[in-house]
């Protein structure tokens, strides 16, 4: 640039992005080099020297929750945003969140989820050790048409010691004039696809995963989080079939939350505001408008076909990447099972070390 038109530009804006450029490498450099130190849930428990069962109050079960002294002895002004036995697990938790709403009293529909449920819960104890199952749902309590799906809801818990049952209506009465950063009533009107979300505010929970209780775990999606763990990105997407064309799919994505807490519950809290209708598509336009233009800055892509998917690569400011393995046969992630009969990988989005995957 001639020296000219150099003078000619402001100082202070030129000092604002010399400082905003150094505020972005000293967080990246320095959430790089905490990674390694962000104990999990199990691991804080495992390490005390006095662990100790609390016995749930819920279903009457009298389930055994690990954990320690001091996370059982909580601070009574710790508001719960999912139950008091899952603050009673105390810190550093890894969550996997589900959400279970609807007509409670049409038991077909959910004697299919609850026996989801099940296999989802076998699953994650096997494939994600040391991670919580959270599942928030509609149901008070047992009494009344939802009395045979809260049961159901019931035999889930107390055949898990890794599941925690997360009631929204307990929930928002809970809040009452509590000192939270979210109206009630605002609350009460959310639509209930998003209610899975409302774990970015437990300051309990380091990192979560949000998941569609219809998608089974397949391997191929664990090694995809293992790869993010490892990294330094804040946000995780994840899209492995040639219908998944939204930059955030309301299942297959998660967030570090002890990286960027701040900034993530504010997240939460637009989240709620721009969750106010009750259409099916709500909680995937609102992670389009709220929280995609701050991750697409700090997220790990896995995605299938998307790196030519040309509206995918104009919204993304970092590159997709491939699945770390290879397909297992016709399934994919975020499906319930069902063939993908997919499409070859383009060979340009296939791993750079196995060119040969041509399903990959």
């Amino acid at each position: 640039m001639p020296l000219r038109q150099l003078r000619q530009i402001p100082f202070y804006p030129l000092v604002a992005v010399a400082l905003l450029t150094l505020a972005i490498t000293s967080y990246k450099f320095l959430s790089f080099s905490l990674i390694a130190h962000c104990p999990t849930h199990g691991d804080e428990i495992s390490k005390s020297a006095n662990p100790i069962k609390y016995i749930s109050s819920l279903c009457n079960c009298r389930k055994e929750i690990a954990t320690t002294a001091d996370n059982l002895h909580t601070d009574p002004d710790v508001f719960d945003w999912c139950s008091h036995e899952s603050t009673v697990r105390g810190p550093n938790q890894k969550v996997i969140s589900y959400t279970l709403y609807g007509d409670a009293k049409n038991a077909s529909i959910f004697n299919r989820y609850y026996s989801l449920l099940r296999n989802i819960s076998l699953t994650a104890q096997r494939d994600y050790p040391g991670w919580i199952i959270r599942i928030y749902h509609d149901i008070p309590d047992g009494r009344g048409p939802a009395k045979e799906a809260h049961d159901q809801l019931c035999q889930v818990y107390c055949q898990f010691d890794h599941v925690d049952l997360c009631s929204v209506p307990l929930l928002i009465e809970r809040i009452g004039n509590n000192t939270t950063p979210v109206d009630p009533a605002s609350l009460q009107r959310l639509n209930p696809r998003m209610f899975r979300y409302l774990v970015m505010f437990d300051p309990n929970a380091d990192v979560f995963i949000s998941r569609d209780v219809d998608s089974l775990i397949w391997r191929r999606e664990v090694d995809a989080v293992e790869e993010w763990l490892r990294s330094n990105y804040t946000f995780h997407v994840m899209r492995d079939h040639t219908n998944h064309q939204s930059a955030v799919l309301a299942g297959m994505w998660g967030a570090k939350i002890w990286q960027r807490r701040d900034l993530i519950e504010g997240l939460m809290r637009a989240l709620i505001v721009s969750g106010q209708q009750q259409i099916k598509a709500q909680d995937q336009l609102s992670l389009a408008d709220i929280v995609w233009p701050i991750a697409k800055y700090d997220v790990m892509a896995h995605d299938t076909y998307g790196c030519q998917n040309e509206q995918l690569v104009r919204l993304s400011s970092l590159k997709v990447r491939p699945f770390p393995t290879r397909r297992d046969g016709r399934y994919y992630v975020g499906g319930a099972g069902h063939d993908l009969y997919p499409d070859k990988c383009p060979e340009v989005c296939r791993p750079p070390d196995h060119k040969d995957w041509e399903y990959c």
